[in-house]
């Protein structure tokens, strides 16, 4: 009896120190972030605010075209739960957010169930690629669009067992180059640079 007490009290005791641990970080990212996404048309000159969620705010916004209609991919923080996921946002011909949906994850291990970020996206070979920041569970994943533009399948596990930020995967002259932002045992980050030939198979290589 004493033993089952004092497990449920150590259970609620840290249920509730979780809970007061992501309601305090979040209350302070409301009060001292301050982001927001601002789009611009070149051709018109137009520029609009994007409003931000209550309680919450969109960054690392990502544009893009496809089939003459223009998207934005960002995270989307809420403090209530001091976590961000990745939504896509899809704008009409004067800049406003017409739709605004969680992205879906797809397959076997797809699911980031992580605070998400920086969904920095390219195109490859006919598809649309994601490299979203998921530093949480110490891994940079390539992430390929199944069906456009919110369903995403875990394509591969690019690195794994390292705290990497703002990664971006740039194609020169038949290679590709990883470069992320890496914490190594302090707070400070770090660039880091890997390349590698083939995106599918090879492994990324640390450049000297």
């Amino acid at each position: 009896f004493y033993y089952a007490a004092y497990k449920s009290i150590d259970r609620f005791w840290l249920g509730g120190s979780r809970w007061m641990t992501r309601r305090v970080g979040g209350l302070r990212r409301h009060v001292v972030e301050h982001f927001r996404i601002t789009v611009h048309d070149q051709a018109t000159g137009l520029t609009r605010d994007i409003p931000s969620p209550r309680f919450g705010y969109f960054a690392d916004p990502f544009v893009w075209i496809e089939g003459g209609e223009t998207y934005v991919f960002a995270e989307e923080f809420d403090c209530s739960r001091d976590r961000g996921e990745l939504v896509v946002m899809k704008l009409d011909n004067l800049l406003n957010v017409v739709s605004c949906q969680a992205l879906q994850y797809e397959g076997a291990g797809s699911a980031i169930s992580c605070h998400a970020s920086f969904p920095f996206l390219f195109r490859f070979d006919g598809n649309v690629y994601m490299l979203p920041e998921t530093c949480a569970r110490n891994s940079v994943d390539l992430f390929i669009c199944v069906e456009w533009p919110a369903k995403w399948r875990l394509m591969r596990r690019l690195l794994f067992g390292i705290d990497a930020a703002d990664s971006a995967l740039i194609e020169k002259e038949g290679k590709w180059w990883l470069l992320t932002s890496v914490r190594s045992g302090h707070d400070n980050r770090h660039l880091a640079i890997y390349d590698l030939a083939d995106l599918h198979r090879d492994v990324p290589v640390s450049h000297p």
